[in-house]
């Protein structure tokens, strides 16, 4: 039987896509990095992809190793709705040029503290992987806390 193996990263590690320093985008984006994960929130009327690189293995104790699942875990105030959900995989093979997507979900979540899973279109063997959240601000009071997220990946 596949062992198990349940990979997470901490909130700490996640990256705003778009930034007033690195796109010059000025969407009011604050962040807050601490031992609990990290809380964003922008101006009124405002959105951003957020980005989780997600500790995958591609062999487990000598065996092959299969992803098929993501997760995160969240704190979304009712100024804040997360409306998107991407994984994407880059491949380990330079033949493979472009990333993957994996997970392509629009979901609707507000005022709500809990974990989100999704399962995978397809397992995939090893690679790069990074768990994308796109996130709308309704009010400058809107705000995320971004505990955790993981992945599953199983023995072959």
């Amino acid at each position: 039987m596949a062992e198990l193996f349940k990979f997470w990263s901490h909130g700490a590690a996640l990256v705003p896509q778009f930034s007033k320093p690195f796109t010059n985008t000025d969407n009011g984006l604050r962040m807050e990095r601490a031992d609990w994960g990290t809380k964003v929130s922008q101006a009124a009327n405002t959105s951003n992809w957020f980005h989780f690189p997600l500790t995958s293995g591609s062999v487990l104790d000598g065996d092959g190793a299969i992803v098929n699942r993501a997760s995160f875990l969240a704190d979304i105030n009712r100024d804040a709705v997360i409306k998107r959900i991407h994984v994407t995989m880059v491949d380990q093979s330079p033949l493979t040029p472009n990333p993957i997507l994996l997970v392509n979900d629009a979901v609707n979540f507000t005022n709500v503290n809990d974990r989100f899973d999704f399962k995978f279109r397809t397992s995939i063997v090893g690679g790069a992987l990074v768990l994308s959240v796109y996130a709308e601000f309704e009010k400058s009071s809107g705000e995320i806390i971004f505990k955790t997220a993981g992945a599953d990946t199983f023995e072959t």
